[in-house]
């Protein structure tokens, strides 16, 4: 994605919450400076008025500050403005003169630094939302999550016989990376960042425990969390019936066949 990104064109990624959207433009940077939107203040972008004599000033804000220490680090950067749906009106309308400007009263971005937001889709609700003009400014693209990416992140991160046998699950297609069921409280959305609590929850509790099944269906739609408590219990069944090492077999030989399909 990282082609997306240039300091010329700010880029404003739209998809539904936990999706990846934060943590992929993390993963394409040196230094990111990530602005939640939704918590900012006018001051916090536009500084805080004081006066000398007969001037009034703004002070340099610590956003500003800290991108121009990274660039002169020889730094990639990026100013990442997330949440931009759920800025309050008096914000939105300061972040557009940044945005358009690329600076804001004294305050300026460096050359190098890309501008990239995000934002959530209606149905998931927000603000004041995006104005035109805010809109206008920005390279829109519908971001979807990269299972690959997304596969290879997590076995680098889980290692338990389980847990690869779920990412495995996701990267062949058979446990679905992104879902929504439900309105109100009563949603339920798998998404990446919903995958990896399930299986933290699922290293810390084990197999097979109460914990497990009730946190998991708190976490994902009713459909992959019976299809995660399947291939656990699945599992628990192969070790019992078996052996570990019997097992370990398996999953090295799935990973095999994953990295020739890749």
């Amino acid at each position: 994605m990282k082609h997306f990104f240039s300091p010329q064109v700010p880029v404003l990624l739209i998809g539904a919450p936990g999706v990846g959207k934060t943590a992929s433009v993390q993963q394409h940077f040196d230094h990111a400076e990530v602005v939640l939107t939704s918590t900012l203040v006018e001051e916090d972008i536009a500084g805080l008025p004081y006066r000398e004599g007969e001037y009034d000033y703004r002070t340099v804000p610590s956003i500003f500050r800290r991108l121009t220490e990274a660039s002169a680090q020889g730094k990639t950067t990026v100013l990442f403005l997330d949440e931009l749906d759920k800025a309050r009106r008096a914000v939105a309308d300061t972040l557009l003169t940044l945005v358009a400007s690329r600076r804001v009263g004294g305050a300026t971005l460096p050359i190098d630094t890309c501008i990239v937001a995000a934002a959530n889709p209606p149905e998931f609700g927000g603000g004041d939302g995006i104005s035109d003009a805010m809109l206008s400014r920005f390279a829109a693209i519908d971001y979807i999550p990269d299972v690959v990416r997304w596969s290879e992140w997590a076995r680098s991160q889980f290692d338990t016989a389980e847990s690869r046998l779920v990412i495995d699950a996701v990267c062949n297609g058979e446990l679905a990376i992104f879902d929504m069921v439900g309105e109100g409280l009563s949603k339920r959305i798998t998404t990446p960042r919903t995958l990896a609590m399930a299986l933290k929850s699922l290293e810390r509790h084990g197999l097979g425990t109460d914990a497990f099944d009730t946190v998991i269906r708190g976490l994902l739609t009713a459909e992959s969390a019976s299809k995660i408590l399947h291939i656990v219990t699945q599992t628990k069944n192969d070790v019992m019936s078996h052996g570990v090492s019997n097992v370990r077999r398996s999953l090295q030989k799935g990973r095999a066949s994953n990295v020739l399909r890749l």
